[in-house]
Order: C-alpha cells, then sequence, then structure tokens
C-alpha cells in the first residue's frame, strides 16, 4: 500500500465501503518523512512489545513491524481492521474497540508495553493518556502525536495560561518532550488543526503520594474553578465532606504555600503534599 497517496487510500476506502468518520479524527498521516522521524523516535530494542493505538491503515504499524517488535494494534473502526488484517495476518494482534475500555483486559491476559505509539484522535486523546496514566501504565516509552493545544498542556508550567488538571496528571508520572510539530498538510484529509509528536518516559524519581486515587480527585477538585483559591475549590467539595472542615484545616496547617493561592500555581509536587496531608483524615480510602 502506499501510504504516501491520497488517490490510493481514498481509492481503498471505497474498495472497502468505508466512510471516514470525523467525530473519530480519522486523518492519515502522508508524509513519509514525519512517519520516519516517529519511527526513529521508538528505540525498544527489537523484539519488545509494542502498542499502537489507532493504526488506522497501517502506515507505521508496517514500520513497526518491520523491526521486529510484537506488535498490538488498538482500533476501533471495523473497517480499518478488515484492511489491517488483509494486510498483516498474524503478523499484527488486534484488539477491536474503544482503547480506554479494552486495554485493561488486554493488559492482564498478555502483559503491558514496552513502548507505545499512536496518532491519538484529537477528541479523545486526553482520555486515552488519562487513562493510561492513573492506572500508571507508563512504558519505557509513549510516543504520540496530538493536537497541539493537547501537546502545550502537558508540557505546561505552573501559573502559565496552559497549566491545567491534565498538566499535573501527565507530569506526575512521566517526563514529558515535545519533539515535533506537524503541519496539516502532512494529513489526508487536511485537518483543521496542528499536530506536535510528544513523547513520555518515566520520572526518574517518582513521585511520593500515598493514595493516588486521592490525589487525582484532588487534582481536579483544584481546577474545578480556576479564579477560585485552592481553599476555597476545597470548601465543599467531596473531599470536605468526607473529613469534614477542621480536617481539612489541620490538614493544610502548615503546608509549605498557602491555600490563598490558586490551585494552577501548584506543582506535581506540591499537589502531592497536599494529598499527602489530607489522606490520613479520609477514612473512605482507608
Amino acid at each position: 500500500m502506499n501510504y504516501d497517496s491520497p488517490r490510493e487510500l481514498s481509492r481503498i476506502l471505497q474498495e472497502h465501503s468505508i466512510g471516514l468518520k470525523k467525530r473519530w479524527g480519522q486523518n492519515f498521516l502522508i508524509d513519509r518523512n514525519v512517519r520516519a522521524a516517529i519511527a526513529n523516535l521508538v528505540t525498544a530494542p527489537s523484539g519488545s512489545i509494542v502498542w499502537e493505538v489507532g493504526p488506522g491503515l497501517g502506515a507505521m504499524t508496517v514500520k513497526l513491524l518491520a523491526r521486529g517488535y510484537a506488535v498490538t494494534a488498538f482500533e476501533l473502526d471495523r473497517g480499518f481492521i478488515r484492511i489491517l488484517k488483509e494486510e498483516f495476518g498474524d503478523r499484527l494482534e488486534i484488539v477491536a474497540g474503544d482503547v480506554t475500555r479494552t486495554w485493561r483486559a488486554h493488559a492482564e491476559r498478555a502483559g503491558t508495553p514496552e513502548a507505545v505509539l499512536g496518532n491519538l484522535p484529537y477528541s479523545a486523546a486526553s482520555a486515552i493518556l488519562a487513562a493510561f496514566l492513573e492506572a500508571h501504565v507508563v512504558p519505557a516509552q509513549t510516543v504520540v502525536m496530538v493536537q497541539r493545544e493537547v501537546a502545550e498542556r502537558m508540557v505546561a508550567a505552573p501559573g502559565s495560561k496552559d497549566y491545567s488538571s491534565f498538566s499535573v496528571l501527565v507530569q506526575s508520572h512521566a517526563i514529558v518532550r515535545k519533539q515535533l510539530n506537524v503541519a496539516p498538510s502532512a494529513f489526508y484529509p487536511r485537518p483543521e488543526v496542528s499536530s506536535t509528536i510528544v513523547e513520555l518516559t518515566p520520572r526518574s524519581v517518582p513521585l511520593s503520594v500515598t493514595d493516588w486515587n486521592l490525589f487525582h480527585e484532588l487534582t481536579r477538585t483544584l481546577f474545578v474553578s480556576r479564579r477560585k483559591t485552592i481553599w476555597n475549590n476545597l470548601r465543599g467539595s467531596v473531599i470536605e465532606s468526607r473529613i469534614g472542615k477542621e480536617n481539612l484545616l489541620s490538614a493544610v496547617d502548615g503546608l509549605s504555600f498557602p491555600v490563598s493561592v490558586r490551585g494552577e500555581t501548584l506543582s506535581p509536587e506540591e499537589v502531592a503534599e497536599l494529598a499527602n496531608r489530607l489522606a490520613p483524615f479520609d477514612a473512605s480510602r482507608q
């Protein structure tokens, strides 16, 4: 298959009676140089297990298989799955369905990968990455293409306009690096937004967190209203209802930062400090 040719890709789709679904972000990467650059970012040794999220028609799959990886492709579109089976046969393991719902059962059966690669749908990229990160699935390498605005949120510093609860989630589990910006002209059909290739690797020093579920809940709570202070976001929250106002006051006493600042100013380490102080009072999580 000529993955560089929009004409051929369109012909194949027509032959299989497949219509592209805009809501799934189905855009094919037709720039061979960009595909080569992405493949070169994956440094896992031959024979490694690699998960590919959203393989489409297999433009990156063919490169991964050529490098000797044991590839599992997570694909939602049944039409694409038919084509992938025709192209790669038994060389490729395919898991059908929404990856956020299917990956756990596959991991329980086959284990987690050494690397994850994916051209993630723009509308679902955050949810897909969150599903992995909140379950502590952080392979040696994760190389993903996301909308440029999502990439900016992933690397944003505390206090910046792009910093969000998603920034805290990603940075609390991984080191994030922007590797390459990709123009809309590199895709067919041409999307309306620009993309960025982002690489995630495990933190060299894991974040010290007593209760990760509480940490993630606290992170979301702190960003419920960006303009509110930490204290005002906590007051009236589900967290306060569980531990009580007096315990909340005890937990925030002596923090290395004031609760009169906004949550968007806190680093992942500072969110962890607050979560660890709240944990002893959170009886529902004991």
